[in-house]
């Protein structure tokens, strides 16, 4: 089955324009304070100065975080598409691969849980799970707001 790679992104680094705006945070977060709250601007602490590697070492890990998470959750919406597709009839899983042959744009996990979801029925069963774990969601909060309410009386 054809399928597009997920791009490999690369380490989060300083440009000029990314580290000239990350410098001015603190003058213009105190330039919003003072726009927002001219008579208590004096009394509120300054905001905290710019460290420029603690900031580079954050983004960096939050990129690296972002990206794990996302190759994760593709990996996982692949090996459920995959999953839903072999348990389909072997009718089904011909007009998926014809389908998926004939598919023009992005080879993705997304688009391939289309095709599977258009020619199994696989996306009205979830579908169903979904509105039901909502119900049950919505009755509970309705329990809890009753009961705070009570307790409130």
């Amino acid at each position: 089955m054809r399928f597009t790679r997920y791009a490999r992104y690369e380490d989060f680094d300083w440009t000029p324009r990314k580290l000239a705006m990350a410098r001015s945070k603190p003058q213009r977060q105190q330039k919003k304070v003072e726009e927002q709250f001219p008579l208590l601007a004096a009394l509120l602490p300054p905001p905290p100065s710019f460290d420029e590697e603690g900031e580079l070492a954050r983004r960096r890990e939050r990129s690296r975080k972002t990206e794990i998470d996302q190759r994760a959750r593709l990996a996982r919406l692949w090996r459920d598409c995959r999953r839903d597709f072999f348990a389909a009839t072997e009718e089904q899983k011909e007009l998926i691969r014809k389908a998926w042959a004939e598919w023009r744009g992005p080879t993705t996990a997304s688009y391939l849980r289309y095709v599977v979801d258009l020619h199994t029925g696989v996306h009205e069963a979830r579908s169903v799970l979904f509105r039901q774990r909502e119900e049950r969601s919505r009755i509970e909060l309705l329990k809890r707001l009753r009961a705070q309410a009570t307790l409130e009386l």
